[in-house]
């Protein structure tokens, strides 16, 4: 009898220990909004005397509204006011104080200074926002020489939570082993909560660098209210889990969705873009690509507990004048909307980056920016593409 009593309180026990499952249909409950983009200002572009860009990989802004821009092939971060004025540069290419190299991505630290993150090995400059070199956060990058390094892929601080995204390299045998990792740290560089791991191991032998066998939600994930993370965990599955600060899984959701096959020239700059990435390892790896694009593309948490998804549908047969589409869940997990944003961009050129709950940046000529960068050809009859420009919006809430 004891023995029942207490399996039953085990079983108990774990049934409440599950998080909530939350699955939607395909409609959002409240219908399809179209949010009207309102144009502040424009830099770069084609003019002879515009402000030159290089690739933007991030867009932050400060308290008082100043909007920071970084730019990767410049090694440089562009300071502009709420107005669209230009303030001042912060940092520059090299291995000085301040400096960076490649600079991959961008974030407030819990410091209040500017953390600019370099790939490899991985490393997070320090800057104050007036461009003062703070020193290096202590991340723990390895040493290649001695057979094993850090590479980190993203960062992000919010909300009393700092998580970094990145792999620790070790080669072993012939075999090249990538411990991927999306944690929390502390200020002195300890990992102190995993949200999601794995491992992926290869031979040199039979170099493969496959699309699907190699994803990770490098970028598909965010941090929300109370310093929550949500991400999408698998590349294939519009699948949502949401841990607590301290790593607790409190949701999971989905919603039915199509996936979106690939025509032969999506295919073929997949493929190209595979290639490229693979010129940075020490073997030429073979390619192998999905026939399908990823479900979702891209995340975003707002300040009222919403969770903003992007997928590969979102930018494709939009109605006239619409850039692209964001799916609305709310803090329950509950499709329940979709944002159509009304502007002048395409999904296949531009990218949109959010400041805040009310204002936008888009990036035009991102995407064949970084296809210039990397070295990822594009059609064969496509003319050069114009430089770089970004347009400031506000949001034109319904």
């Amino acid at each position: 009898m004891r023995f029942i009593i207490f399996a039953t309180v085990l079983l108990a026990t774990a049934a409440i220990a599950q998080p909530e499952h939350v699955s939607n249909p395909a409609a959002p409950s409240e219908g399809v909004h179209t949010i009207q983009l309102n144009e502040q200002w424009t830099i770069g572009g084609a003019d002879e005397d515009a402000h030159l860009i290089g690739v933007i990989s991030q867009v932050l802004a400060d308290d008082a509204g100043n909007i920071y821009l970084l730019d990767s092939q410049l090694a440089q971060v562009h300071v502009f006011s709420a107005d669209g004025e230009f303030l001042r540069f912060l940092s520059r290419e090299g291995d000085g104080p301040g400096e960076t190299r490649n600079p991959n991505d961008m974030m407030i630290m819990p410091d209040g200074s500017l953390g600019l993150m370099q790939v490899f090995p991985g490393s997070i400059v320090q800057i104050d926002l007036d461009g003062s070199p703070v020193g290096k956060y202590p991340f723990d990058s390895g040493n290649p020489n001695a057979g094993g390094f850090a590479v980190l892929v993203r960062g992000k601080s919010k909300n009393n939570n700092l998580v970094l995204v990145g792999m620790r390299q070790t080669f072993d045998a012939g075999m090249l082993i990538q411990n991927r990792f999306m944690s929390s740290f502390d200020g002195e560089g300890n990992e102190l909560i995993s949200y999601f791991s794995g491992t992926l191991e290869q031979n040199f032998a039979n170099l493969v660098l496959d699309e699907v066998g190699t994803d990770f939600p490098w970028a598909r994930w965010d941090i929300g209210q109370n310093g929550a993370v949500t991400l999408a965990p698998t590349r294939d599955e519009y699948r949502f889990e949401r841990y607590s600060a301290d790593g607790n899984l409190e949701l999971t959701f989905d919603r039915s969705y199509e996936p979106l096959k690939r025509d032969e020239e999506a295919m073929k700059q997949m493929t190209s873009a595979m290639e490229a990435q693979g010129r940075h390892y020490p073997v030429p790896p073979a390619v192998t690509v999905s026939d399908f694009e990823p479900a979702v593309t891209w995340v975003h948490a707002d300040s009222h507990g919403n969770t903003w998804v992007q997928t590969s549908r979102s930018g494709v047969n939009q109605p006239d004048g619409i850039m692209l589409s964001y799916d609305i869940f709310n803090s329950d997990g509950k499709f329940i909307k979709q944002y159509a944003f009304a502007c002048d961009g395409d999904t296949e050129h531009d990218l949109m980056f959010f400041i805040d709950d009310n204002r936008c940046l888009l990036v035009k000529g991102f995407h064949d920016s970084v296809a210039a960068m990397q070295g990822v050809s594009t059609t064969e009859d496509e003319e050069e593409p114009e430089p770089v420009s970004v347009i400031s919006y506000t949001i034109e809430w319904d």
